[in-house]
């Protein structure tokens, strides 16, 4: 696209058809920053498997994000997120997410999403970022009313991500499945608790929408903010794993703002593996939790074991203190920097909470 314009708008309900509903679980418009290959251009594939391109993997830079439930979603005034100029993605893919537990047939979908643009650019670049815990190493244990998974965008990373007159935070989302009940995004600055970035206390899978702050917050490079998830899982009688598909869990939250930098993820990396000598397994194993190819071998420890108390409790204090690995990555799905290890301790924040519990160490 040689004109610079300014994305100020998407509307995502009317372009989900009847037959759709229901199956549609949610959609993600990725910038791409590749070459162009035209022979790409109208092609589908199968998610994050070996039979989509090389290049396409690297589509990591979020422009626009639908959930179930969600609506009509319009930037400020004074924002808009920038198509066609330097440093914008070159193209993009639309990656739809599917749940058809009953196996529907019969079923061409043609969901999309509908976008306004408009070449009186505003004052302000926008960027979008997903924070929170990585997906694949996520786990809930069967039969618990209020189980706490904790994700966090480490000092270390903003402070590589952010300008030095920090960015301006003024929409969120939070995102989890059916487990979710309740989703709570704060803000640090050192140990010192700034305030919430976005809550829902009666958090439902069928109704996720894209929301505006009531007041614009600036994040400071070497801030951290830390999504806290709880789930009921009184209805599983085995383990639930992070993972796309519906019954699986996510505890992500998608961060808009101004003015745009290079983030893309800044989240945290939980340890499972840590919890395997409660199942009288051995912990000093070789795992490799950055390559998101790579097989999640200790999911086979956790499905058949026997939950007792001990067990659920140290997982529970394996994903909220124990200090994660960083997932630090830039809008191309390159590291921010060759470190993996964030510098604050999540256990070492507290924050004034009702329902969600900080322990300290």
């Amino acid at each position: 696209m040689s004109l610079v314009t300014h994305l100020i708008s998407s509307q995502f309900g009317p372009v989900i058809p009847p037959e759709s509903k229901g199956v549609v679980h949610h959609i993600i418009l990725y910038g791409c920053y590749a070459p162009v290959n035209e022979s790409l251009h109208g092609v589908g594939y199968t998610c994050y498997t070996n039979s989509m391109p090389p290049e396409l993997f690297d589509c990591r830079h979020p422009i626009a994000v639908w959930a179930v439930g969600g609506d009509d979603f319009y930037y400020p005034d004074n924002v808009g997120l920038s198509i066609g100029g330097p440093g914008d993605p070159t193209f993009a893919i639309l990656e739809t997410h599917y749940n058809n537990p009953e196996n529907k047939a019969g079923i061409i979908d043609n969901s999309g999403l509908r976008i306004w643009y408009t070449s009186e650019l505003r004052q302000y670049d926008a960027g979008l970022v997903e924070t929170g815990a990585a997906v694949a190493t996520l786990i809930v244990p069967p039969q618990q009313p209020a189980f706490q998974v904790r994700g966090i965008c480490a000092a270390n990373c903003s402070q590589d991500a952010f300008p030095p007159t920090g960015v301006k935070a003024f929409a969120y989302m939070l995102h989890a499945h059916q487990l979710g009940r309740k989703l709570q995004m704060s803000h640090y600055r050192g140990s010192q608790f700034i305030g919430e970035l976005g809550r829902d206390d009666q958090y439902d899978f069928n109704y996720q929408q894209s929301r505006l702050l009531t007041e614009e917050t600036t994040i400071m490079p070497g801030d951290t903010i830390v999504l806290d998830c709880i789930y009921d899982s009184t209805s599983r009688p085995k383990p639930t794993f992070g993972g796309l598909a519906t019954h699986q869990e996510m505890c992500v939250s998608w961060i808009y703002y101004y003015p745009r930098t290079e983030i893309a993820f800044c989240q945290s990396i939980l340890l499972p593996h840590l919890a395997l000598p409660l199942l009288g397994y051995d912990a000093n194993v070789t795992v490799d939790y950055i390559n998101e190819d790579a097989p999640n071998f200790w999911v086979n420890y956790f499905i058949n074991a026997t939950w007792t108390p001990a067990i659920t409790n140290g997982i529970q204090q394996m994903q909220t203190t124990v200090d994660p690995l960083l997932r630090c990555l830039r809008t191309e799905n390159r590291p921010l920097e060759a470190r993996n290890k964030h510098d604050i301790l999540a256990a070492s924040l507290t924050a004034p909470h009702s329902g969600i519990s900080r322990t300290p160490k």
